[in-house]
């Protein structure tokens, strides 16, 4: 499949998803705010972030259109700078060259602990005396985990992980092969 065709329609069904799912995640938490029983406790605070941040991670991922490539040991993110509704000036004053490429893998390493919190929830709850965990108050100290970890994440690409001219250089051949993409099109 032609490299061009299939990011069209990676572009499609993105959009496509984004626009069924983030309705449908905004009605879902209408109906836990109003139609959730008071018994089920923290957890429908834990339901609603799982929603939110479901909404802010593919709004983030509509505009940054990453494309993850493979190559050697790494994995690098791609965001087309070309193209893009910001352009590449406009990236470079607002620095956004490299924090919508940090802003989506932050997002990412978060969205892992988001999910392993809320698999926690639910196994913590087989156990009564265990659930006292998530209990009141500290249901924040636990909803707070994920988005120190996607600090982190962001601090890391932010500053080890950033475009150096070797690197780029390094990249140069394979992106133009395998992507049919000009380096100088995107950032990393």
């Amino acid at each position: 499949m032609d490299l061009s065709v299939f990011s069209s329609f990676l572009k499609i069904t993105q959009t496509i998803g984004t626009c069924i799912a983030n309705p449908l995640n905004l009605f879902l938490i209408y109906l836990i705010c109003t139609k959730s029983p008071k018994k089920i406790g923290n957890y429908k605070y834990l339901m609603i972030y799982v929603s939110f941040y479901e909404i802010l991670f593919s709004v983030i991922a509509i505009v940054t259109e990453p494309l993850l490539h493979s190559f050697t040991t790494r994995v690098i993110v791609i965001v087309k700078a070309k193209g893009s509704m910001f352009s590449r000036e406009i990236c470079s004053i607002l620095d956004c060259k490299y924090k919508l490429s940090s802003l989506m893998c932050a997002m990412y390493g978060s969205s892992m602990n988001v999910f392993a919190l809320h698999f926690l929830y639910r196994y913590v709850s087989l156990f009564p005396k265990a659930r006292r965990v998530f209990d009141g108050m500290r249901i924040i100290f636990w909803l707070l985990i994920p988005q120190v970890y996607g600090v982190v994440w962001l601090v890391t690409y932010y500053l080890v992980f950033r475009e150096t001219p070797e690197y780029t250089e390094f990249i140069r051949k394979a992106i133009l092969e395998n992507l049919d993409i000009n380096v100088d099109d995107v950032v990393y």
